[in-house]
């Protein structure tokens, strides 16, 4: 626990937050609401959802009644494993807070006052204003503490028991935020981050049991009894249809986290610079290229930060990094173009199984080479390379189309609750499809350009060959790529 928690602040700490006030805004309103949230945070690779989240939570640090779970720290595909993870981060955040705010409002004179009153939150129900009376709260009281002390006795791998523990937690918990307290305790809220693993828990059938009583646990706390909320982040497009066919379409809601406007990317990229100079000509060419990726504009500053202030040395370190690259962006959409030879996306392990190849159970890519170029045709010629998925399934069959987004050579975007600025432009219909990076977008385009040679050498044919992959991608790639 203690190395996970290490790493995990580690990892925490290499986040960049910047400038994501309305998704502060939009997680901060949806989860401070009284009737309990399911919320789905997604958005492209590198964009910034868990420095979102990272933030998110340092600034309800004073209260600590959130309680994260990053599914990148472990392996958590069985209950045993979900479970005791769980019960370690609520001890470890959610207890310890919970325990030492009840102890500061029962020693409070508004605590006091609350007991001896028994006055409700919403005053205009005079039910509830007889049922918040002194007794009531006291009771309320001793109940949290031995909630919290129930918590520490469950076993970590028994998740159903713990499961029952937390429901009989948070449910006295949220009671104290309603009627006493005013909701400044908080509402508890679990973060799962990298939640698309949980479609990697084991497809044996106890198990499958087990992650069906995890659902359906969740939509009783969120929707059903309005005791907990919950947000799942993921980068993985198809997750999103994973939880609307597991969770149904109206338990939940959606944020984007997408890339930053070319203002904010400036401001962005040159606060990481500090004292270095920004050549216009540099800028341009590095926004054309990578766009608001937050992420990326980190790792091209990072870069361009060794170098001394000096044009021609920037200049040259940005060059470097872009034909590394254009040359794994070419290879990634290339690989696209073959797809019986493309590994199988969203493993699940079936434990008890002896032979390793028999382990696990994936889906195949169902999208042929002319699907695939016709889509690479579509994208390239729409402004900005988005499409409406209404348009593309009128030429693109939809199990393919949907495989695609599946294996990552395509995201998805609908319209969200909060977030997405980076698509307030598009007048067409929602939802979108689009290439999974400017990068991609740039190498979609020569893709579809095979004329390109390097030593003579189509690369199409270079890049998709295992054998000359390495070698290709050590030459000295043309300038005017993208």
């Amino acid at each position: 626990m203690a190395r996970r928690n290490l790493w995990r602040a580690s990892r925490l700490s290499s986040q960049v937050f910047f400038n994501r006030s309305e998704e502060l805004k939009g997680l901060r309103d949806m989860v401070s609401a009284r009737d309990g949230s399911m919320v789905l945070v997604t958005g492209p690779p590198d964009s910034g959802k868990s420095a979102l989240l990272a933030e998110f939570m340092f600034r309800e640090r004073q209260d600590n009644h959130t309680f994260h779970i990053d599914m990148r720290s472990g392996t958590f595909n069985t209950a045993a494993s979900f479970g005791r993870e769980l019960k370690a981060q609520v001890l470890y955040n959610f207890v310890p807070a919970a325990r030492k705010f009840l102890e500061k409002l029962m020693n409070s004179t508004e605590g006091k006052a609350s007991m001896e009153s028994g006055k409700a939150e919403d005053e205009a129900d005079e039910a509830d204003e007889e049922e918040a009376g002194a007794g009531f709260i006291k009771q309320l009281f001793k109940d949290l503490i031995e909630a919290m002390d129930a918590i520490e006795k469950v076993e970590g791998t028994d998740m159903q028991e713990l499961l029952k523990a937390l429901e009989s937690l948070f449910a006295g918990w949220t009671s104290l935020a309603r009627l006493v307290s005013r909701g400044q305790g908080g509402y508890p809220t679990l973060i799962i981050d990298e939640a698309n693993r949980l479609h990697e828990w084991s497809l044996s059938e106890s198990e499958e049991e087990n992650l069906m009583t995890l659902q359906a646990w969740l939509i009783m706390v969120t929707k059903q009894m309005g005791i907990t909320n919950v947000i799942l982040c993921s980068s993985e497009d198809f997750f999103k249809f994973w939880v609307e066919a597991h969770f149904g379409k109206d338990r939940y809601m959606v944020g984007v986290v997408g890339d930053l406007t070319e203002e904010e990317s400036f401001k962005f990229f040159k606060g990481l610079l500090k004292d270095r100079d920004v050549p216009p000509g540099m800028w341009k060419e590095i926004y054309d290229y990578f766009g608001g990726r937050i992420n990326s504009l980190k790792h091209i500053a990072r870069q361009l930060s060794w170098c001394r202030n000096d044009e021609a040395e920037m200049q040259a370190a940005w060059e470097k990094a872009r034909r590394f690259m254009q040359a794994k962006s070419w290879a990634e959409i290339a690989e696209g173009m073959q797809p019986e030879n493309l590994p199988q996306k969203w493993t699940r392990p079936v434990l008890g199984i002896p032979f390793a190849e028999d382990r696990l159970k994936g889906v195949s890519p169902l999208w042929t080479p002319d699907e695939f170029k016709l889509l690479l045709k579509r994208l390239t010629d729409a402004e900005g390379g988005v499409c409406s998925v209404n348009d593309l399934r009128q030429v693109i069959r939809k199990e393919a189309l949907f495989s695609l987004i599946q294996h990552n050579f395509l995201h998805y975007r609908e319209e969200s609750l909060f977030g997405g600025r980076d698509l307030d432009w598009f007048k067409g219909r929602f939802p979108v499809v689009m290439p999974v990076s400017r990068p991609k977008f740039h190498a979609m385009k020569q893709n579809l350009r095979p004329e390109k040679n390097v030593n003579g050498k189509c690369l199409y044919i270079c890049l998709t060959n295992s054998q000359n992959r390495s070698r290709c991608q050590s030459e000295k790639w043309p300038m005017d790529w993208g």
